[in-house]
Formats: C-alpha cells, structure tokens, sequence
C-alpha cells in the first residue's frame, strides 16, 4: 500500500470514535498489552507552516495520554490556547516534520472551545504507522482561524512513557 494510500486511509479512520476492522490484527505487539504514554505539544506563531498573519502572541498546548491496547486503544486529549487572531475554527493532528506542512491524520475539534478536549477509542490510535510517527516526532498539532486557515499555530507532538 502506498504512503499516500495509508495516509488518506488513517485520516478517513480517524473521524469514527471507535472501529472493528481487520487492521487490529497488524498491531505491533507492544499494542497487545496495555502500554501508556503521555502526549504534550507546545504550539506557537514560529513554527507554523506558512507563518500567520496577525497572531505574534497567539500559543497553545495539547496534551494528552495514549493508551495501546488493541482494539480498545486510546487518545484521550486537552487543547487550551490563547491570543488567537479570532475564533479557532478546527485543530487536527498531522504527519508531518518540523519545517513542512502535512496531511492530517486526526481531527481533534471543529469550532473549538479555549479548554477542548476529546477521545479516540479503537484499533485506529493503535495502527503501526500513527503510533510510531506520534511517538517518535513525526506528528504536530496546528489551530486555524479565519485569517489563518493553513494554521495559526504549530507544534510537534513529543511522547514519553506514562
């Protein structure tokens, strides 16, 4: 399957809150058992790809815990943010490193609220792909305005073990 494939395939994935598919089953054995991590990224106006208009002071924080167990893995997480140019009209997670703009793998919210804050439970938070490109810096958190609707604020995601 190519990347691109992959990619569109988990981003399709990520809008159900919770899946039975087949895809459980190539889980790594680290998602047999029950294996935790703490999730946190700091967004700002610098690492945004391309930089926004307006929006100097504007940051934010996710954070979150992943859980890898199966088809009853989890991402549960918390968005706060401040000083945004206008109202947050989605925050997503992407695959994607520093520097360079990339596809979004998950959705977080739509029309966000300051203290957001969300789950996904299922076999998709623990597809191979997703969890080792979460967990070793291939994934950021970015929010959008109205008048920065490629992202207004960016940060890479960093995983350590709960």
């Amino acid at each position: 399957m190519s990347k691109h494939a992959l990619v569109a395939g988990l981003a399709v994935a990520a809008v159900a809150v919770f899946l039975s598919t087949s895809a459980s089953a190539a889980a790594p054995a680290s998602a047999r058992s029950s294996t935790s991590y703490t999730i946190r990224a700091l967004l700002d106006t610098k690492h945004q790809v391309p930089t926004p208009k307006d929006a100097a002071s504007a940051t934010a924080r996710l954070t979150g815990t992943l859980v890898l167990a199966g088809k009853k893995s989890s991402f549960v997480w918390r968005l706060s943010y401040k000083n945004l140019s206008g109202r947050a009209l989605a925050a997503n997670v992407a695959l994607g490193i520093p520097g360079k703009a990339g596809t979004v793998a998950m959705p977080l919210c739509v029309k966000c609220v300051a203290d957001a804050h969300g789950a996904y439970t299922g076999p998709y938070v623990a597809n191979p792909t997703f969890v080792k490109a979460l967990l070793h810096g291939g994934m950021y958190a970015f929010i959008t305005t109205k008048l920065n609707p490629k992202g207004e604020v960016r940060g890479q995601i960093k995983a350590s073990s709960a």
